[in-house]
């Protein structure tokens, strides 16, 4: 998603504020670990941070990928093909 960020293209695959929203929500690899060793409360496995906010990020950015990638499916549709006589001169 760096290259989404960094993009300078005026019609990109994949839309700047998409790369935004990924770093946003993208998780650091080390938050997994922390969730192993209180039994309850907010910090354990099956509470707030350990279950809740993981679940709704990954359906937020699913959803948000899930849109994207059919938007630009569907543009490569509308796009006329170019001959192959066009393109050798």
């Amino acid at each position: 998603m760096r290259n989404a960020i960094a993009a300078k293209d005026t019609n990109p695959i994949i839309p700047h504020w998409v790369g935004v929203v990924q770093r946003i929500l993208h998780p650091r690899p080390d938050t997994a670990e922390h969730h192993l060793f209180p039994k309850s409360g907010p910090f354990a496995w099956n509470g707030l941070f350990g279950f809740y906010l993981p679940f709704a990020t990954f359906w937020i950015w699913f959803f948000i990928m899930k849109c994207t990638i059919r938007r630009w499916l569907h543009r490569l549709d509308e796009e006329p093909e170019v001959p192959a006589s066009a393109t050798a001169a």
